[in-house]
């Protein structure tokens, strides 16, 4: 029984991660979003039940966040490239401005205090929760995705 207690590491581990994948895949299949919002935060809790130094938790859940979330990307483009559901010309004109991004963004995240990602993680899931609270359907930002300088930024 010690498995399920708390007081075995692989339990522990194997509880939190059951816990997780269970509302991860209810929460992106009914609103289409709780990956990172989801696992980051138990993983965080699990990885300190196993005594994971507090320094390296929060780095260490985000990145396992992304390599677990990696293989359901890379379905999903599947399936909408089947489906042709996929703007091939938008995807091309933002893939290098996406790979850079996400290259500088986790260089950044390797740098920051463990306490700064805290904060920029519980400010970004309090706008995405709020968005998903209050949202209407007709909201909208633009009809099409910006053009020139803003659209190479947007996506770095």
């Amino acid at each position: 029984m010690d498995f399920f207690t708390g007081n075995n590491d692989v339990g522990t581990l194997a509880l939190g991660l059951l816990i997780a994948g269970t509302a991860t895949g209810l929460f992106s299949g009914m609103l289409g979003a709780g990956g990172g919002l989801i696992l980051v935060p138990v993983l965080y809790h699990v990885l300190g039940q196993l005594g994971v130094s507090d320094a390296v938790r929060l780095h260490l859940a985000a990145g396992t966040a992304l390599a677990a979330l990696l293989p359901t990307t890379l379905a999903a483009l599947h399936a909408h490239l089947k489906a042709k559901a996929v703007d091939l010309a938008l995807l091309k004109r933002w893939s290098a401005p996406l790979v850079v991004g996400a290259v500088a963004g986790a260089a950044l995240a390797q740098r920051l205090p463990a306490d700064w990602l805290a904060i920029l993680f519980a400010g970004m899931a309090t706008v995405v929760a709020l968005f998903l609270l209050l949202g209407k359907d007709g909201w909208r930002l633009c009809d099409q995705p910006p053009r020139r300088w803003f659209g190479e930024l947007l996506p770095f």
